[in-house]
């Protein structure tokens, strides 16, 4: 009985690991890319003076590509409601969520502008300062947003 225990519990432990090693990687892989991004933009913005132009290309592309998906999933059903890909719903008895225009502007409209801000001004940043101040605030960022977030009652103390 008590090589059962033991057993159970290295195996706990043994897939604990894992899970570990998985989300070290995933950082890894999160850190690599955005480590070469960084560089990318900057040597794209060096040679293109218009940093402005190619952020609201890349939203336009996210917009029709999101709008293109959005459509197709709820066209065939291949979504997380259906218990099938045949498009038979688990929730018969509710409807999809269609969001108003004056809801999009008050809800939706100030995220997505303020994230399209940002990275905005980060890629025209990339113009004026070095790729270390540039890392050194963009890894500070999770701090401001924890700070905001408290502020603003969003985060509270857990004690």
């Amino acid at each position: 009985m008590m090589d059962y225990h033991n057993g159970y519990r290295s195996s706990s432990r043994f897939n604990t690991f894992l899970t570990m090693l998985k989300v070290l990687c995933f950082i890894l892989f999160y850190w690599c890319c955005s480590i070469s991004l960084t560089f990318f933009n900057r040597q794209l913005f060096r040679d293109y003076q218009f940093p402005l132009s190619i952020t609201t290309l890349h939203m336009a592309i996210k917009f029709i590509f999101a709008a293109i998906i959005r459509w197709f999933l709820h066209r065939f059903c291949f979504c997380s409601c259906c218990t099938t890909i045949c498009g038979q719903h688990q929730n018969n008895d509710r409807e999809r969520i269609k969001l108003t225009w004056p809801t999009l502007w008050r809800k939706v409209a100030p995220t997505g502008i303020t994230a399209s801000l940002d990275i905005s001004l980060s890629n025209w940043s990339l113009q004026y300062i070095t790729i270390s101040l540039y890392i050194m605030c963009k890894s500070t960022v999770i701090i401001y947003i924890l700070l905001f977030g408290i502020i603003f009652g969003l985060e509270r103390f857990v004690s």
